[in-house]
């Protein structure tokens, strides 16, 4: 009979399986206690990211609308003072 490490082959295969059903167990706890609810929680994540996003987009079209605002007034605020000062 062959032995490696003072096990026998029919040990050994009880052993791995043993483990194997230990680990697969394991496994099965983690991916439902807590890879679930974080994919959960980073697809709420993505979605807040994205409507992040949106405002953003949103704000600095205002920004340019308002710069673009301020530019012509600028403008005819010069305009005014040439001719005030003619």
């Amino acid at each position: 009979m062959h032995v490696i490490f003072g096990f026998s082959i029919a040990e050994w295969g009880t052993i791995i399986a043993s483990g194997s059903i230990i680990f697969g167990f394991l496994n099965s706890i983690l991916k439902k206690n807590i890879k679930i609810p974080l994919d959960k929680v980073r697809n709420e994540l993505a979605d807040v990211r994205k409507q992040d996003s949106i405002k953003h987009e949103h704000i600095n079209h205002k920004i340019h609308s308002l710069d673009k605002r301020v530019t012509k007034v600028e403008g005819r605020v010069d305009t005014w003072e040439k001719t005030k000062g003619e």
